[in-house]
């Protein structure tokens, strides 16, 4: 969670869950600091390359009563994330990160965290799916835009 505060709130409510207060990207980001526009659980980073989407997306939170702000948090790939963390493998890995699941995808090292279940809210399946190894199956739609992908060895 990017956000201080609600990685913070996410700490005292799930006392025996691994959390870090981080920005998931890809490996060419992982470092440095990413610029954020907090909008309550539907924060995001910065995209300056897609003002639309971004405006559009700032004016949904807003209709649900998110007052916008910034913060900033350092960026780390997921693989790096659960290097750091006391597990030794993850069954299910469900990416919901509002319009930056891409970068994510990008920063898992699938020979070391290859999950059971890939679960992602996207509106681009066939780019998520052109970035797994061929062992994960074609998606399966379960929502309006949430797919998943199973492991198939």
């Amino acid at each position: 969670e990017p956000v201080p505060e609600l990685a913070e709130s996410c700490r005292r409510n799930r006392p025996l869950a691994y959390v870090q207060q981080v920005a998931l990207v890809s490996p060419e980001k992982s470092g440095q600091t990413v610029s954020l526009i907090t909008l309550d659980l539907m924060s995001t980073t910065a995209d300056e390359s897609a003002p639309e989407w971004m405006a559009q997306h700032v004016a949904s939170a807003q209709a649900l009563g998110a007052r916008p702000g910034k913060c900033e948090a350092i960026g780390r790939t997921l693989s790096e994330v659960i290097d750091g963390s006391p597990f030794s493998s993850v069954d299910l890995i469900s990416i919901d990160v509002e319009h930056g699941e891409l970068d994510v995808v990008r920063g898992i090292d699938f020979s070391r965290h290859s999950p059971c279940v890939l679960l992602v809210e996207t509106a681009s399946p066939q780019e998520i799916s052109a970035l797994l190894p061929s062992y994960f199956s074609e998606p399966v739609r379960v929502s309006t835009r949430d797919y998943a992908w199973l492991r198939q060895l």
